[in-house]
């Protein structure tokens, strides 16, 4: 069994980008408080401001048809940004309904690469564009099944990429949902061995769904005390209004779409 890693990411990058050690120094010592909060500013490590990367796309059911109503999820989109030399490549994969452009991944992705990494960037299979167009069974929550999902997706993303870059090992890491899946797909690899991923880092995994989805459920009964359907609902259509409303100000609601699935850019 590869040795999952439970400690903290920058320790484990090749190279030594921040050699941390000594006492836990960190100034929020309630860990949850740490979680939600995330890293104050004056303590996040340097990373460069943007890198490049490429755009791509499969199609991971060919025959499969997509509904109407998704026209615009015709392939699975992902990102992949290369160093110019031979070095590992790390498969990144997104929290609970995150892409793999969210900002948690955009780190992840400028964090990697300056350590010396090609960085391969994973939407969630909780995620609308893998649900429809990598998802087997369209219906995410099984954490074995969605783990075969994601296998698949990194199976069909190497084979797309590695005519391209030159790769000596492979890692693999995760963020919440994501990192509770990393620890399946090592699981599985070890049974295919396509990869045989020198290191897995877990980066604060679900530890239990079920509990994490009973908190979440106990936060809306504080703030809907009657759970009734209809003042749920009313409650609802409240909150998502205010949100309209308020994005509505800044967000552009014209749709802009690219002509092709492979692009580069920046992030």
């Amino acid at each position: 069994m590869k040795r999952l890693s439970w400690i903290w990411l920058f320790i484990l990058l090749p190279g030594g980008v921040w050699n941390l050690a000594g006492a836990y120094d960190y100034p929020i010592k309630d860990p949850y408080a740490a979680t939600i909060a995330g890293t104050p500013t004056q303590l996040e490590p340097p990373v460069p401001e943007s890198i490049d990367y490429d755009l791509l796309g499969l199609k991971v059911f060919p025959d499969r048809p997509t509904p109407d109503v998704f026209w615009y999820q015709r392939e699975f989109l992902y990102t992949l940004s290369y160093q110019k030399q031979e070095a590992p490549l790390i498969f990144v994969i997104a929290g609970t309904g995150s892409s793999f452009y969210s900002s948690s991944m955009i780190f992840f992705q400028r964090v990697f690469y300056q350590a010396g990494f090609h960085v391969i960037c994973l939407s969630s299979p909780t995620q609308m564009n893998f649900i429809t167009t990598a998802s087997a069974t369209c219906v995410p929550g099984n954490i074995v099944e969605d783990s075969q999902d994601l296998y698949r997706v990194m199976t069909l993303a190497w084979e797309q990429v590695k005519d391209r870059i030159k790769v000596k090992e492979f890692y693999l890491t995760g963020y919440s949902l994501g990192a509770s899946q990393s620890a399946f797909i090592s699981k599985l690899d070890e049974e295919k061995r396509i990869f045989n991923f020198k290191k897995v880092l877990m980066i604060n995994p679900a530890v239990s769904l079920y509990t994490s989805a009973q908190i979440l459920d106990g936060m809306i009964l504080q703030a809907v005390p009657n759970p009734a359907p209809e003042e749920y609902d009313r409650w609802f259509n409240e909150i998502l209004g205010d949100l309209v409303r308020s994005t509505s100000r800044w967000v552009n609601p014209r749709l802009t779409m690219t002509s092709s699935t492979t692009s580069t850019g920046s992030s």
